[in-house]
């Protein structure tokens, strides 16, 4: 298995995103608001709305905290929508 960042993607991911200029990129750079990308994960990728306590959720999940959830989020949208790393999977 490959080494993971720690935002959850491995080297691999990484080094793709930085060879696209997007390695730091922020969801403005990505041409979204942090809240667009928020709810482009729950409900174009999971399936439901924005939990009400969105930190709760976070904290409790494999991210464990917003800004690593964002940076995750952020790759996922790069992925699929920039084509840059394989489809955008659920």
């Amino acid at each position: 298995m490959a080494a993971m960042s720690p935002f959850g993607h491995g080297r691999a991911t990484t080094r793709r995103l930085a060879a696209g200029g997007f390695e730091d990129a922020s969801p403005i750079d990505c041409g979204l608001t942090p809240i667009a990308l928020v709810a482009w994960h729950f409900e174009a990728r999971v399936g439901r709305d924005i939990p009400d306590d969105l930190a709760a959720y976070v904290r409790h999940s494999a991210w464990r905290s917003p800004p690593i959830f964002i940076a995750c989020s952020r790759a996922r949208w790069l992925y699929s929508q920039r084509g840059m790393v394989g489809a955008d999977r659920k």
